[in-house]
């Protein structure tokens, strides 16, 4: 709700006859008249002797309502959910199985090998003829419920934006 202030004002007559509009703040200090006199303010006292003008209360510029509020909250909410959305959309975690991570892996499998039993080697061998199951690494197990959590966080913050967005169009719409 906005807030009303009401200033009362006092006629000063000036000796040109038009009146100077002054109020309490300007008690005992010099006002000017369009026609170039300077005029003293009475002190507080005096300005209860002169004639009182009032004014319809005029709606403070600057005062915020609940709709400014809602409008605040719904822009703020959008940016921050629209914005961590296209951040994990546009940043998912890295593929754990970098150029490094694989040429290390391969160095450590070929110094087992070269220590392996024959028997081993042939279990082995016959476990590449079938294929090797990628869904057996717990590398890529690991990654894809990161990007699992990552793809629902996304989507997520997307709507938590689009309630922001809904929430400060609701607040245009409201009448004060």
């Amino acid at each position: 709700m906005a807030r009303s202030v009401t200033v009362v004002r006092y006629k000063l007559r000036c000796q040109c006859g038009r009146d100077v509009l002054v109020d309490r703040s300007q008690a005992g200090i010099l006002v000017t008249c369009e026609c170039g006199q300077s005029l003293e303010t009475p002190t507080i006292r005096g300005l209860a002797q002169l004639e009182p003008v009032t004014q319809a209360p005029s709606k403070d510029a600057s005062a915020w309502s609940g709709r400014h509020g809602l409008m605040l909250v719904g822009l703020a909410l959008a940016a921050i959910g629209l914005g961590w959305g296209a951040y994990r959309q546009f940043y998912p975690p890295p593929y754990p199985f970098s150029e490094r991570i694989v040429s290390q892996d391969i160095a450590d499998g070929e110094m087992l090998l070269d220590r392996a039993p024959l028997a081993e080697t042939w279990k082995l061998w016959e476990t590449f003829r079938e294929g090797i199951d990628r869904n057996e690494m717990p590398q890529l197990a690991i990654y894809q419920a990161l990007v699992a959590e990552n793809r629902r966080w996304m989507w997520v913050m997307y709507a938590l934006g689009g309630a922001g967005l809904l929430l400060a169009a609701a607040a245009l719409l409201l009448n004060e």
